[in-house]
């Protein structure tokens, strides 16, 4: 859920760029930020997904939340999307039982952040302040999948870092048959699945 067309500040945190949640009018900056670094947002999946963090008249919009970092002129450098789901919609999107779920899960969707901007601490506040979004909303556990793919780019570390712990892989078809941005042809990258209890 964006907060409003105002897009109320949540902290500033670093030299040159803060973060607060996001405001309606953020979304192509958004996709902007998602094109560059992962892939491209234009396609159904993506613009379905970014509906729910952006579109008030989403019936999943309030349970879920999306903040972005700007720099000193206000541009969007990075974003983070997280989102509250239930025990059947966990486990149609993981590769774990519903047993594993515990019915109000908080779930990492995506974040980003402009490789010009990375290594300053952006992507670990934008990370730690949707685990605490997480808590505040009541979630009893937080879920995310890093990607693994053959350039290295992973979030493990951020999950480590938060202590989340591993507790499963995902199949090698990280982008479920749709055209992965960094192999070839058939998408071979697979994923880590991370917990945290709270």
């Amino acid at each position: 859920m964006v907060n409003n067309e105002q897009g109320q500040l949540t902290q500033t945190v670093g030299a040159g760029w803060n973060i607060r949640e996001a405001k309606p009018s953020d979304r192509s900056a958004v996709e902007r930020v998602w094109s560059a670094e992962f892939d491209d947002p234009h396609e159904e999946v993506h613009q379905h997904a970014l509906d729910e963090y952006f579109d008030p008249d989403h019936n999943l919009y309030e349970f879920s939340h999306a903040l972005v970092a700007t720099d000193a002129r206000g541009r969007v450098v990075g974003f983070g999307l997280v989102e509250l789901r239930n025990t059947s919609h966990m486990a149609r999107h993981t590769t774990l039982d519903e047993s594993e779920f515990s019915g109000r899960d908080g779930y990492l969707y995506l974040g980003a952040v402009e490789s010009a901007w990375q290594g300053k601490g952006i992507g670990s506040k934008l990370f730690a302040q949707r685990c605490r979004w997480c808590v505040e909303q009541n979630a009893n556990a937080i879920y995310g999948v890093a990607w693994q793919n053959p350039k290295g780019r992973s979030s493990d570390f951020l999950f480590k870092r938060l202590q989340f712990r591993e507790i499963a892989n995902t199949p090698d078809d990280y982008y479920q048959g749709r055209d992965c941005p960094v192999c070839e042809n058939t998408c071979d990258c697979g994923g880590i699945i991370y917990r945290r209890e709270l």
